[in-house]
């Protein structure tokens, strides 16, 4: 696995941070796989892979899964990392990929604008169609409208659907949202291959969701990225909301002079919370 590691870092607050949780942190970024997820079991398997002792692993550990108030990232309150079964996840991972696809993408049209300005270099006038290693060398004026077309194909071409749930993603895309990368979304998606109750489950939750008030905080600069929110099983996220009191008694009453909850009110209450039977 090759993960890239952006200049930019050097500008970070994480430059500032003490050199054990540099390291941790260069570590985890190196381990990453696609979608973000660092397979180690314990902090002593991130101390034994980062070179550090076990003191300043768990150290680094925590500092890196703790908001960081001073962070110009408002996505998950600043945190870096976050423990999940089986090791951790980076929470921006997401967003570092779409950056390194558009570095790929400028990459491969600088190749080509290169390569068609060599062979126009090369040659006088329309050349004729001849074979060449087994392929056919083209005119000018073709190489021009096949160029065109692959910029207008990069620029304006949906993504394609990844295996045989790409509509049911389409859905849940509309309904997010943070619309921040979408590969690494179709990703985590395809990988749960959702059904359309799975969808549904989703789709109630991010309802519910949209309307909590850490959702809302701040025109939303705490909606996880939705790779992150697939990843991390989000839909099953319990939503805070204000709990009514029992009906026919006042709050401050005690137990024994509070009506039972009917199945009504359970019903509405748990829809409320984002649950549906």
């Amino acid at each position: 696995m090759y993960n890239k590691l952006f200049t930019k870092i050097l500008d970070s607050s994480i430059w500032l941070a003490p050199d054990a949780t540099r390291i941790v942190w260069i570590t985890m970024i190196a381990a990453m796989d696609e979608d973000g997820f660092v397979q180690f079991a314990t902090p002593a398997n991130v101390a034994a892979g980062a070179r550090v002792s076990n003191e300043s692993a768990e150290k680094a550990l925590a500092e890196l899964e703790a908001p960081e108030p001073s962070t110009a990232n408002f996505e998950d309150d600043g945190r870096r990392i976050e423990r999940v079964p089986g090791g951790w996840m980076v929470l921006n991972a997401p967003k570092y990929r779409d950056m390194v696809l558009r570095v790929a993408i400028r990459e491969q049209t600088r190749q080509r604008v290169a390569r068609h300005r060599a062979e126009k270099k090369g040659s006088v006038g329309n050349a004729p169609v001849t074979p060449v290693y087994g392929f056919v060398t083209q005119s000018r004026a073709d190489q021009k409208q096949h160029q065109k077309q692959e910029q207008q194909h990069l620029k304006k071409t949906p993504l394609p659907p990844l295996g045989g749930n790409g509509l049911l993603f389409e859905k849940f895309w509309k309904a997010y949202p943070s619309k921040v990368g979408k590969i690494a979304a179709q990703k985590a998606f395809e990988k749960h291959n959702p059904d359309g109750s799975l969808l549904d489950a989703m789709l109630s939750a991010l309802e519910a969701q949209r309307r909590s008030d850490k959702w809302q905080k701040d025109g939303g600069a705490f909606v996880p990225n939705p790779a992150t929110w697939l990843n991390q099983g989000r839909w099953l996220d319990v939503v805070e909301v204000e709990v009514q009191p029992l009906v026919g008694a006042h709050p401050l009453a005690p137990v024994s002079e509070r009506k039972p909850e009917t199945d009504e009110q359970r019903r509405k209450r748990l829809e409320i919370a984002g649950f549906k039977r």
